[in-house]
């Protein structure tokens, strides 16, 4: 590859990395920091230093990707902390209205509230352990945790009923570990928040 061809190479990749979808969800600085390496690039092409105006491409490569990945990251983060602070508040509305609801509404609505403190503990687990990086929006990383509150929320209500027909534990019912046993199934049901499938990946 002669040199005028492979200057028009790097200047191609050097677009192509500059206009991938997730750069519009970058921070101003990490643009800044992108578009600086790139820019190294061109400087490196146009100086005839091939070799290293090609590891400098690969070096902003492998930058967008890190940084794709942390913002991944700190989506999910956000908005399973956000749904889970409305939860918060609902259940706080809820607890004060105790004593207007039947036994078995409150039993209920404890128990998902506790099949959603299971999902924001495995989520906590799991959105660290993340490995994968998506230029995906807000509004799909909002639904792939909303998706998992909803699951946790039936897999709390789900084994609620299980306990409540007998079918689990049912020397605990009526004593007075009843309402400790029903927070701990909640948080467990609420890791069958794992099993719903990335719309992400």
């Amino acid at each position: 590859m002669n040199r005028e061809n492979y200057f028009h190479h790097i200047l191609a990749d050097v677009d192509l990395l500059s206009h991938q979808a997730g750069m519009r969800f970058f921070h101003p600085e990490i643009k800044r920091d992108l578009l600086w390496q790139l820019g190294r690039a061109v400087v490196l092409a146009i100086d005839g230093q091939e070799a290293l105006a090609r590891r400098m491409v690969t070096v902003a490569a492998k930058f967008y990707s890190a940084r794709l990945l942390e913002r991944c990251r700190e989506c999910q983060h956000t908005c399973s902390f956000a749904i889970y602070f409305i939860v918060l508040l609902m259940f706080t509305c809820f607890y004060n209205l105790g004593d207007c609801l039947s036994y078995d509404v409150r039993t209920v609505g404890y128990t998902v509230f506790y099949g959603c403190t299971g999902v924001m503990l495995y989520g906590i687990h799991n959105i660290a352990k993340l490995r994968y990086s998506s230029g995906a929006g807000w509004y799909l990383h909002l639904l792939q945790i909303l998706s998992r509150y909803v699951a946790g929320g039936i897999g709390a209500y789900f084994l609620t009923l299980l306990f409540k027909a007998g079918v689990v534990f049912h020397s605990f019912q009526g004593g007075e570990n009843e309402g400790v046993l029903l927070a701990i199934l909640g948080v467990v049901g609420g890791f069958s928040a794992k099993m719903v499938p990335s719309i992400l990946e």
